[in-house]
């Protein structure tokens, strides 16, 4: 299927003022690739990001930082010393053009200037202000200081990652600033919905270290449930039973010219099992694996499995892998259903003929300063409208100065004068501004759980399933939207049979992950691969503003519930798909997960020790990006609504959505030839930076000293006679004798408490941080606790448990867990009777054909 290219634009007349550093600049950057008016105001001189390696050229230059390159893509730059009265005026009339503002200070720096959330809305009554900081604007540790590692480590994320006797290790550079950033991007336009809606403002608060926990998967459920602290297994997956030891099942194999991301011959459930076949016929094609000739995926359990049983599976496994390269394990894979993706390197995502075929690699941006014109990654999600376009490369330090503050605001060459009007083409919405489709219905009575929300009104079919598509939709249910979640029992949704399971037995409404992933919606039993089941589903489409799914390629196709199809009967529906490869290209058949994903999109090639790669990413790592590039495209696409009534298809392959998140590493590659390897915990511009051993059980602390500053309080609080010693007097030479300063500071932190650590280092304010595990992160986070990380709801099977929370707080329309996520078709009644109007005959009709499910699975 192919996709034209037309142009439009999700955010017009939007304007965004960028205050933000390192921390949050991905925040501007996903708006202004969106088509928004993104300002960043820098101080003078240059932002401190400008000095954030790789370089162009290698050219170690404020103009030439690689990472400003790709954080700022699409912005337009001033300089301003907000410090000055001036300066503070000057942004003040900068304010009253502007829809919202980003920033990332130290939590009440600007409130200090006269520049806070309080003192805007008296410029602009209804401005948004985000502001994204390490552990959020209030609580016991919001005034700690931040580095990627520290924050990274207090989000529980290193724990889980590395060799069981090794230190836990990062995953790779700029990672927990980049999820801060994304979720600031979907905390800002919930809060432009509302003020679009509603005319109010509002000031949104965004935790990194929260948004770092969000990727811990399944790690809080486990403790909750099981009280199981999820381990590091390096390449393998390490499943807790009850009565057998623990049982290790590898996720990286290595083959002829590189590794491979597989389950290998896991099998158990139907897609599994079909896919370890299918690498057993191939295998047994050439002659290989005939020493377990006779294993049946179908009967394997993770529950009961002996290690001995399987270590010759895996061994056999093995053996085949190695006979064979990538490309045609690949090929085969996407053929075939294998379920085995390549761990590809940034130089193998730029040959990669998928992203090629889908001109992921067509985004070309001038940068005439430097005579130059290079590649940019495409977008994280694909329209026939091109809504994601990068129009320009990021500013150098003051270009816009004169445009802006003299042209724009009406002021002399000395930058003054008075305000202009607001920014044309701002959204208002008059009365309620509520979006409806059809007419509202029911009340309290009818829609028990409903409360009014930022997006009340709005209607969601969700036919996705897995890891990415349930959480997009469940981020939109708890502001609101009305999510109908279609699902059957014939083919349930492996997040329903993915552990941690209540007492740990095995069941379609026992899963920890399964209830957590669909808070606040509804669920019905439907057979689509019924004719009847299909209507039912086009009557749920029809009333529908959104609809999801995840399907493998053609299979919505063959229900005619494909995009196509589907707009002959609802022209304006928003039609989100979200899978591994996307709807087009060579591998659109490919079949997989988030470990696959993390694998394909060049996560597993970077992570690891700098003497051990690939290492094993410890979560489906593509499942915790990509869902919140769809909900931002998602909300995007709603506002384009209101505007002009159009639908649109939203094609999102997570492998070039997680790709993103690799985007200096790129550019790296394609500017510098570089391919990115992995750092182990070190940091290029910072040193010393790692993870230490401290007192106790497998307890270490994260430490980073980012400047001369922080090394001589570092210097301090540590106070031994080697800390003088002239082989660690500047960087470059403790860059140089960095093994031995880690081993001294390893000496130093051996027998004190992380905490301690911790708590010495930031009172002197030097990032540091525990490296938590999920016990920590649920039961004893002072902070997590202060910002109400995880609520507890009542499950109608599993009982009281845990439920995430966004990472994102807005201050006037606050999400609402409305109820735990659902037993299997448990709101069948409700959406059949109350929603369709379906009689009882009509519906008794249904249940004797078999178009809905009867089984509840409620005491299994």
């Amino acid at each position: 299927m192919a996709i034209e290219r037309t142009g439009d634009s999700l955010l017009a007349g939007y304007r965004i003022l960028d205050l933000a550093d390192g921390k949050a600049m991905l925040t501007g950057q996903v708006l202004a690739c969106l088509g928004a008016d993104v300002i960043k105001v820098e101080r003078p001189g240059g932002d401190s990001a400008r000095a954030i390696g790789p370089f162009y050229k290698d050219q170690v230059h404020p103009e030439r930082s690689l990472y400003w390159f790709y954080t700022n893509a699409g912005k337009r730059g001033i300089t301003l010393d907000i410090t000055q009265p001036d300066g503070q005026a000057l942004f003040k009339k900068l304010v009253r053009t502007a829809d919202a503002v980003v920033e990332s200070f130290e939590p009440g720096y600007l409130a200090s200037l006269g520049l806070g959330y309080e003192d805007l809305c008296k410029v602009k009554p209804d401005i948004v202000m985000t502001s994204v900081s390490p552990y959020g604007q209030a609580g016991p540790y919001a005034h700690f200081k931040h580095s990627n590692l520290t924050t990274w480590s207090m989000g529980g994320q290193t724990f889980i990652s590395g060799e069981p006797e090794r230190e836990p290790i990062q995953r790779y550079l700029h990672q927990a600033d980049f999820q801060g950033g994304l979720h600031g991007a979907m905390g800002t336009m919930l809060a432009l919905t509302h003020r679009d809606l509603s005319g109010e403002g509002q000031h949104v608060d965004v935790s990194i270290q929260h948004a770092v926990a969000l990727t811990m998967l399944n790690c809080a459920e486990f403790w909750d449930l099981n009280k199981y602290v999820w381990k590091r297994a390096g390449k393998n997956i390490l499943w807790p039973r009850i009565d057998l030891p623990t049982f290790r099942e590898p996720i990286v194999y290595p083959c002829k010219d590189g590794w491979l991301s597989t389950r290998g011959l896991y099998g158990g459930t139907k897609g599994s099992a079909e896919a370890a076949l299918a690498i057993m016929r191939w295998a047994s094609s050439e002659g290989h694996m005939q020493e377990i000739k006779d294993y049946d995926p179908y009967t394997f359990d993770v529950r009961t499995i002996k290690q001995e049983e399987w270590d010759p599976i895996e061994k056999a496994t093995t053996d085949f892998f190695l006979t064979k390269s990538c490309q045609e394990v690949m090929d085969r894979s996407a053929a075939e259903g294998m379920q085995v993706a390549p761990c590809n390197t940034v130089a193998d995502l730029w040959t990669s003929p998928h992203f090629r075929a889908r001109g992921f690699w067509e985004q070309v941006v001038e940068h005439p300063e430097l005579g130059d014109a290079f590649v940019y990654p495409g977008p994280p999600v694909r329209s026939a409208e091109r809504f994601w376009r990068i129009s320009r490369r990021a500013p150098l330090i003051g270009e816009h100065n004169e445009e802006i503050l003299v042209g724009e605001l009406g002021g002399s060459s000395s930058l003054t004068g008075a305000p202009s009007s607001p920014a044309a083409g701002s959204l208002r919405t008059d009365g309620d501004g509520i979006p409806r489709s059809g007419d509202p219905e029911g009340g309290s009575a009818a829609e028990p759980y409903r409360r009014k929300g930022i997006l009340t009104g709005v209607k969601i079919v969700d036919f996705s399933w897995v890891g990415a598509g349930p959480q997009v939709s469940r981020e939109l249910a708890n502001h609101g939207a009305q999510v109908i979640r279609v699902e059957c029992h014939k083919f349930p949704d492996m997040l329903r049979l993915t552990p941690p399971y209540k007492d740990t037995i095995a069941g379609l409404n026992r899963s920890g992950l399964g209830m957590c992933f669909n808070t606040s919606k509804y669920s019905v039993c439907l057979r689509l691969d019924k004719p009847r089941g299909r209507e039912i589903a086009k009557r749920l489409i029809k009333r529908s503003d959104i609809m999801l799914q995840s399907m493998s390629a053609g299979v919505m196709a063959r229900w005619g519930l494909d995009y196509e199809s589907v707009r002959e009967f609802k022209p304006d529906i928003i039609y989100y798909s979200t899978t591994q490869p996307g709807l087009v290209g060579p591998y659109r058949t490919f079949e997989g997960n988030g470990y696959h994903g993390a694998a394909y999109a060049g996560f597993e090639a970077v992570a690891g020790y700098r003497d051990l790669c690939p290492d094993g990413v410890p979560s489906a790592y593509t499942d915790l990006i990509c869902p919140w590039y769809g909900v931002v495209f998602l909300l995007g696409a709603l506002a384009r609504k209101r505007r002009t009534g159009e639908g649109t298809l939203l094609d999102q392959s997570q492998w070039e959505a997680g790709v993103h998140f690799l985007g200096p590493a790129i550019l790296d590659y394609i500017v510098n030839g570089r391919v990115a390897t992995p750092l182990g915990n070190r940091d290029p511009d910072n040193c010393p930076q790692g993870v230490f051993p401290c007192r106790g059980d497998d307890r270490w602390v994260a430490v980073a000293v980012e400047d001369d500053r922080q090394w001589e309080a570092f210097s301090a609080v540590v106070g031994e006679r080697w800390i003088r010693d002239a082989r660690f007097a500047t960087f470059p030479r403790r860059k140089e004798n960095e093994d031995e300063l880690e081993k001294l500071i390893e000496e130093w932190t051996k027998n004190k408490l992380a905490e301690e650590v911790m708590q010495m280092l930031q009172d002197a304010g030097v990032p540091a941080g525990v490296v938590q595990n999920s016990q920590d992160l649920v039961d004893y986070d002072p902070q997590m606790k202060h910002r109400r990380a995880y609520q507890w709801l009542e499950h109608r099977v599993i009982g009281r448990a845990l439920h995430n929370t966004p990472a994102y707080r807005l201050a006037k329309t606050p999400h609402h867990l409305l109820k735990a996520g659902p037993i299997i078709g448990e709101d069948n009644d409700y959406v059949y009777k109350e929603v369709l109007g379906l009689g009882d005959d009509e519906i008794g009709d249904l249940y004797a054909e078999g178009v809905i499910d009867t089984e509840y699975d409620i005491t299994d």
